[in-house]
C-alpha cells in the first residue's frame, strides 16, 4: 500500500467490518454487501473488498468501530486493484457524516 504524504487528515490502519449499499451513476441501489476497512480518518475510509466499483459512485455504509456502529455516505475517489491478489482497494471520501459520528472517528484514534 502506498503512502500518500500530502493527507489533509490522520489516517491510521485498522482492521474494521463495514456493510454496505452501492449505488450506481443514477443513484439506483444495485449492490450490497460487506468489506472490510485498511485505514480510516475523520474525512474517508480505505476498503478491501473482491470487486471493483466505478469512481464517482456512492455508497451507504454502516461501520463498526469497536462496539458502536456508525453510518455515514461516501463517494468512491479511486479503486485499484491489489497486485498479489485478487482484491481491490477502494477509496472513499465521506460525503455525508454526522458530527456525532466524526467525533466517534476521532475517539477511535484515542483508543487505538
Amino acid at each position: 500500500m502506498g503512502e500518500i504524504k500530502d493527507r489533509k487528515f490522520k489516517r491510521i490502519e485498522s482492521l474494521n467490518l463495514v456493510s454496505f449499499t452501492h449505488f450506481d451513476e443514477q443513484m439506483n441501489p444495485d449492490y450490497e454487501g460487506a468489506a472490510r476497512t485498511l485505514d480510516i480518518s475523520e474525512n474517508g475510509i480505505l476498503l478491501e473488498f473482491f470487486r471493483d466499483f466505478p469512481d464517482g459512485t456512492f455508497l451507504d455504509m454502516e461501520i463498526a468501530l469497536h462496539d458502536t456502529i456508525i453510518n455515514v455516505k461516501g463517494k468512491i475517489v479511486r479503486c485499484t486493484k491489489q497486485e498479489k491478489e485478487e482484491k481491490y482497494n477502494i477509496g472513499i471520501q465521506f460525503t455525508e457524516i454526522s458530527n456525532e459520528n466524526r467525533e466517534l472517528i476521532n475517539n477511535f484514534f484515542s483508543s487505538e
